[in-house]
């Protein structure tokens, strides 16, 4: 969902016009450095590529580089053995690294998230509403959201169990917290309740808040439910 399905264009979203001019210049070579059907071989992957973005898949792309290698030909003019096109390379691959380091902060997922205010998570199922009015996400096995902490306290989150704990093998769950990646508490439930915590750090200002659910439950499995989805832990945000 997050991939055009065109080659081109995804050259283009990660790098830029200038380094969709260099891919271009590539296949162009490519094409230059083959005899015979396998430049049109050559010719019917670029067309595909319109309509693909296979070579985002690694064995796609060793299967390309597998047919270039096959039939190609010196080309009349070795552009790399040229000084002034070497220097030409580096410096283009000079300018890409300076602009990736200077834009990786503003181009940060975080970054994006937070100046749009937009949830940044993984893990969780669709938002829902209880009885209450209030908007909660059931996690999966492993889920995870990333937090701002203001003056070292995070907002108010609240666990609640609500699975059939007397059809699960131990009779209880285990919600492990995390973080920015290390154990910040544990909880275990032996009786559906809900657990409310915040997290405190002088340290870091904004980290990835994760669960670990053990175990998780299927209740149509269970043959208690229609519903089908594998299930955790009910996480509400805020008050």
């Amino acid at each position: 969902h997050d991939h055009p399905n065109n080659q081109y264009l995804f050259v283009l979203t990660a790098v830029g016009l200038i380094g969709l001019g260099a891919f271009l210049f590539l296949l162009y070579l490519l094409y230059k450095s083959q005899i015979g059907a396998f430049r049109y071989i050559l010719l019917c992957i670029f067309i595909i590529l319109i309509f693909a973005n296979y070579f985002w898949i690694p064995e796609a792309l060793l299967a390309f580089w597998l047919i270039v290698s096959i039939n190609n030909k010196p080309l009349k003019d070795d552009y790399l053995k040229k000084k002034n096109h070497i220097i030409i390379v580096f410096i283009i691959l000079l300018i890409f690294t300076a602009s990736e380091i200077y834009n990786f902060t503003s181009l940060h997922p975080k970054t994006w998230a937070k100046e749009t205010n937009t949830r940044y998570d993984y893990g969780f199922w669709y938002a829902e509403k209880n009885t209450d009015g209030k908007t909660y996400r059931w996690t999966k096995t492993k889920s995870g959201v990333y937090i701002y902490l203001k003056d070292g306290i995070s907002q108010n989150f609240k666990i609640l169990c609500g699975a059939p704990l007397g059809h699960l093998p131990d009779k209880k769950q285990v919600v492990k917290i995390y973080w920015r990646g290390k154990l910040y508490d544990e909880v275990v439930f032996v009786k559906n309740r809900e657990f409310v915590f915040q997290i405190r750090d002088d340290k870091f200002s904004d980290g990835f808040l994760e669960f670990r659910i053990d175990p998780i439950f299927n209740l149509k499995k269970m043959n208690l439910s229609p519903e089908t989805r594998n299930l955790g832990v009910q996480v509400f945000e805020g008050k």
